[in-house]
């Protein structure tokens, strides 16, 4: 479906991404994998620092790949402690490569952060220093005036996932504030189950209708912009 609405160049954070290094080199389509990390046990690893291990081994199996690029990707900071954040942002660092997460998805998961540490989620990744260029922060719902400063001042990455977004009642990035900002915003899907399309094209429809829409001025998020998040950001 990604190849059929014209996409050549995907992301994706979830268990096995071995097999679908192996299904995006056989379908010549060029694959952005960022392996998953988490506290508690899966299918695919049973602690954060296997998780972490198989991440390594896979960027080592395929650092001269020209379809794969290997990153980690932290689940969510509900679902990542200190110890093996502050480890990723060490190793990406060492190794040049990215970050993803999701984080600031929904108000409970900020309110959550809050009640347990006293801090909402982008506060505490910049602390454990995450707060990189090689971070990419999924959905970003929930953001006030200070925290797109500081993503604008970290040369931070957003992922904006409207349909997701709309599906789940997530919320709505404040993507106008976040281009005026100067903030780097690229276009994804999120997963099928969260979105029941991988289609770029209306995801750059929704992306742009949206974004008039939720800022009140119908002369943001122009075409040029979406596509530029569709494509080069």
């Amino acid at each position: 479906e990604m190849l059929l609405s014209g996409t050549t160049t995907f992301t994706d954070m979830y268990f096995f991404p071995d097999h679908v290094a192996k299904a995006a080199i056989k379908s010549n389509i060029r694959a952005h994998l960022v392996s998953p990390v988490l506290d508690f046990p899966t299918i695919w690893a049973q602690n954060s620092e296997e998780y972490i291990h198989k991440a390594m081994e896979l960027h080592d199996n395929y650092k001269n790949n020209e379809h794969i690029y290997v990153g980690f990707g932290p689940h969510a900071p509900y679902t990542v402690s200190d110890d093996p954040l502050q480890k990723i942002a060490t190793l990406a660092n060492e190794l040049d490569i990215a970050i993803q997460i999701h984080v600031h998805e929904t108000a409970h998961e900020v309110q959550e952060e809050q009640s347990k540490s006293g801090k909402r989620p982008l506060s505490r990744l910049q602390e454990l220093g995450l707060m990189t260029p090689n971070l990419q922060c999924v959905h970003m719902t929930q953001l006030n005036n200070e925290e797109i400063l500081l993503l604008a001042d970290s040369g931070v990455s957003v992922v904006h996932c409207p349909a997701s977004n709309l599906k789940l009642a997530s919320g709505f990035c404040p993507t106008a504030k976040l281009l005026d900002a100067g903030v780097n915003i690229a276009l994804g899907t999120d997963g099928d189950a969260s979105n029941n399309e991988l289609n770029m094209l209306n995801e750059m429809r929704l992306a742009a209708l949206i974004g008039k829409g939720h800022s009140g001025d119908a002369s943001v998020l122009s075409a040029w912009d979406v596509l530029a998040m569709a494509t080069i950001n």
